[in-house]
């Protein structure tokens, strides 16, 4: 089994940290790392029930003004030895606990404390595979499932996890035995083409999601986005489209609820390239019939798009605000609600910084006809017909692509020499201009050549050809998730992780892509600001670029003292 301090991490990051009562993805109210106050119901005295017991736990009078993380912690803690216990006394689960692997138990184990034990015993065919060995039916029955469907990445590192036995966060794609690889490949492609036939919307794929950008974008937004991802209701929406894209949307939302959920929302946008943001009209239709001042509430949330954008830019990602779309002029307020709205989107276009870029949606949707729009009946004037979502989709999406497009090939020219480096990361051409002439195109981004044969050490030499297999799948998997526009050269960062760590290299290189931000931390690894590491791309570069020798003898010390704590 796990080091329990390993379970803890994991989980806290599946999870995230929530200080006060708020609803999670589910739909149910919670606390700290995903404690559900309605484990006993939803009545207020069930609600009553659950806080008692945390406040018990906590030892404290009420928990109504919120927790702080080592409380949280110590929640999850008590959670996490009831689910583990839970899983040990049942007449199923224990039996087949006691027969897997570590990896593999804690997903057994992360889904019972996401779902419950009860529902997590429900995946009957999950459950028949995993006794039988088949771990790879088992991955699929996970992807297949309504809790794939709710909890968007968590459940594919968890079936990634069963396929594969190795544990890696925020990887869309694993590479399976050799000897499953075409088994699963068959499954998946005839799965995918179920999925296409079946769905009601976005039922042709952009034309420029085979162009040059092929990044994966996060939609987040109030209902008009929650109708672009085909969804429905009152819920939150966190999901991944066939596409591979994220959306994190819930009706009837606005700048408040924007600020509530942004440490959510920066989570999700770790897996993404970008973030599009369409929010602003229940905010500007509120102040419209109250009064309020437009350009007021327009420079508040300026003032918070550019301060996410400013984040974002520094993790290599691109923010979009899409422009606020009119109502239905058929409606009895329509001057009114869309003058507020005209108001709002020049006063954004004004007041937003040149970190955040501008979609313009809303002159798409005034060249439509009503009835196109809003339907033959004309709706509410509000939301639109399931074809014009699906429609303003995919306008969005090209949009976007062809802005991201634009935006990776401009860094391609751009991006300075580092002539230090060890990890390349695609085109560096500031020394030397293109011509007018042949251009490079992002597709097939240039990959700078290592300057200098990497320093050899004490430990140089000792990878083995199935270490270096295993950090080349790592990789590889690293460069599908960030996108063309953040890659890192296989061959020379394998050389240099080989040169620098020897046979502790991919031990090493597995616990940045498990926990990067717990390696960082413990190494004090930080960028020329101060600021703390986060990504593994660029933890990654660091270890390569590493010469103090005391330093990398830390480095080897950490990944082997987790592994013996781990045993």
């Amino acid at each position: 089994m796990l080091d329990n301090q390993e379970y803890l991490d994991r989980i806290k990051r599946s999870e995230g940290f929530l200080s006060t009562q708020r609803r999670c993805p589910a739909g149910f109210l919670s606390i700290g790392y995903g404690y559900n106050l309605e484990r006993y119901g939803s009545t207020p005295e069930a609600i009553a029930r659950a806080k008692k017991e945390v406040c018990k736990i906590l030892n404290k009078s009420s928990i109504d003004n919120g927790i702080t993380e080592a409380e949280a912690q110590k929640l999850l803690q008590h959670d996490l030895n009831r689910v583990i216990e839970g899983i040990k006394a049942d007449k199923r689960l224990g039996p087949l606990f006691e027969k897997l692997d570590d990896e593999r138990q804690f997903v057994l184990v992360d889904m019972c404390y996401n779902m419950g034990i009860p529902r997590t015993k429900k995946f009957n065919k999950m459950l028949t595979a995993m006794e039988n060995g088949d771990y790879t039916a088992a991955a699929q029955e996970i992807l297949r499932s309504k809790y794939a469907r709710d909890v968007g990445r968590r459940a594919r590192d968890n079936a990634a996890c069963m396929a594969t036995g190795e544990f890696e966060f925020n990887t869309t794609k694993r590479v399976m035995s050799d000897d499953k690889k075409k088994a699963a490949k068959k499954s998946k492609t005839e799965e995918e083409k179920a999925r296409k036939a079946s769905a009601d919307a976005r039922t042709q794929p952009s034309p420029s999601r085979t162009s040059a950008s092929s990044g994966k974008i996060l939609n987040v937004g109030d209902s008009r986005t929650v109708g672009m991802a085909g969804e429905n209701g009152s819920r939150l929406v966190q999901k991944t489209d066939r596409s591979g894209d994220d959306w994190y949307a819930q009706m009837g939302k606005g700048f408040a609820w924007f600020k509530q959920h942004l440490n959510d929302i920066k989570q999700d946008a770790q897996d993404c390239d970008c973030v599009v943001v369409n929010l602003g009209f229940n905010d500007v239709y509120g102040a419209v019939h109250s009064n309020k001042n437009i350009e007021k509430m327009a420079k508040e949330y300026a003032a918070q798009m550019n301060e996410f954008a400013a984040e974002m830019k520094r993790q290599g990602k691109q923010v979009y605000f899409t422009t606020v779309n009119p109502v239905s002029t058929n409606r009895s307020d329509a001057a009114k609600v869309n003058k507020g709205v005209d108001d709002f989107n020049r006063y954004m276009q004004q007041y937003l910084s040149d970190d955040v870029k501008v979609i313009d949606t809303q002159s798409y949707v005034r060249s439509q006809s009503n009835s196109k729009v809003y339907g033959s009946k004309g709706g509410d004037g509000i939301h639109y017909t399931g074809s014009f979502y699906s429609e303003l989709a995919q306008y969005t999406e090209q949009q976007v692509r062809a802005a991201e497009a634009g935006r990776e090939h401009t860094q391609s020219r751009t991006a300075p020499e580092q002539p230090h480096s060890r990890v390349a990361q695609g085109p560096q051409t500031r020394t030397q201009p293109q011509s007018s002439g042949k251009a490079k195109t992002p597709e097939q981004p240039a990959q700078t050549p290592a300057k200098a044969k990497p320093r050899q050490s004490e430990n140089s030499g000792n990878a083995s050809d199935k270490d270096k297999a295993r950090m080349r799948s790592m990789l590889n998997n690293l460069n599908k998730a960030n996108g063309k526009s953040r890659q890192v050269d296989v061959d020379a960062t394998i050389e240099a992780l080989s040169a620098q760590y020897g046979e502790n290299a991919s031990k090493i290189l597995a616990k940045v892509m498990m926990a990067p931000t717990t390696m960082a931390k413990k190494l004090d690894l930080r960028d020329k600001n101060g600021k703390l590491l986060t990504s593994s791309r660029q933890i990654v570069q660091r270890l390569c670029e590493i010469d103090d020798e005391q330093q990398k003898n830390n480095v080897i010390a950490m990944a082997a003292s987790k592994r013996r704590r781990s045993r």
